[in-house]
């Protein structure tokens, strides 16, 4: 019987939900109401910072039959890039209103980013091998991306 154990996934479940819903509030505003989205990320991470804290507080858990793995090494780690991406939030306010980038992408991009990063410390050692394997294919695929848009046609 598998164990799922959904408690242990609590922050990571927050910050899909918000994530989602900054993306929609982002969908539905005008440029003029920029300012919402800006908040609503802020606070999304504000909330899954205090999930960790109440997750930091208990014992030890398990998920996916041991593969995700709740422990204070990954509840330290998923503060710290909580932390460092709250900073990154108040300081992009600034560079994103002086240049052209799109509303709202920024932090719907940052918070996605952060969800892979909560998922990352967790995962048990069973499950590293396969996610380091896959490491250059996915770093690469980018890049490649980036160099081929490059090629200009003659």
């Amino acid at each position: 019987m598998a164990d799922f154990n959904l408690t242990a996934l609590i922050p990571e479940i927050l910050l899909l939900v918000m994530a989602c819903a900054v993306l929609l509030v982002d969908a539905m505003l005008k440029d003029a109401q920029r300012a919402w989205v800006e908040r609503l990320s802020l606070l999304s991470v504000v909330l899954v910072f205090a999930a960790l804290i109440w997750q930091a507080g208990g014992p030890a858990q398990t998920a996916f039959g041991g593969t995700f793995v709740v422990d204070a090494l990954s509840a330290v780690l998923k503060m710290a890039s909580t932390i460092a991406l709250f900073f990154a939030l108040v300081y992009a306010r600034r560079y994103n209103s002086e240049r052209p980038v799109p509303r709202g992408e920024f932090q719907v991009i940052a918070l996605f980013a952060l969800l892979g990063q909560m998922v990352m410390p967790p995962l048990s050692w069973v499950v590293w091998p396969s996610s380091l394997a896959r490491f250059p294919s996915i770093c690469g695929c980018p890049m490649f991306i980036r160099a081929r848009q490059r090629v200009r046609p003659c």
